[in-house]
């Protein structure tokens, strides 16, 4: 097809002949993309799941009272967004010019674990100075 565009010499068959052959390139382009989002997306669900656990975790042995499931949930949900921009820009910037760092995958966790122990510490310290 490029060599079509370049000498300007092709018609509506030449096209159509083209669009059939990149139709199974394409398919597989969206089955692969749309695979792919789901399992990022499944992926950073269970990350969020697990650092609410932890959250629970140190709740519990920080705070007086424990927090509730979904206010951890939601806690975490917040924590991860910086780390999962950073796995984006960093998968972009892995992909173009092959920059790797060892520890991505474990930073990315740890910090998002920063920020849920952060936010728990500050709502014990709220709650105590409420009463």
């Amino acid at each position: 097809m490029l060599i079509f565009l370049i000498y300007g010499n092709f018609n509506k068959n030449d096209i159509m002949e083209a669009l059939d052959v990149n139709k199974y390139i394409a398919i597989v382009a969206i089955v692969t993309f749309v695979v792919a989002f789901m399992v990022l997306t499944l992926s950073t669900l269970l990350d969020v799941v697990v650092i609410a656990i932890i959250g629970l975790i140190i709740s519990g042995v920080i705070g007086n009272n424990s927090i509730k499931f979904k206010n951890a949930f939601n806690i975490s949900v917040h924590a991860i967004t910086l780390s999962v921009i950073l796995g984006m820009i960093y998968f972009i910037v892995n992909v173009y010019t092959g920059f790797y760092i060892k520890y991505f995958s474990t930073m990315y966790t740890l910090l998002a674990g920063i920020y849920v122990m952060t936010a728990i510490m500050l709502i014990n310290a709220d709650e105590q100075n409420g009463k």
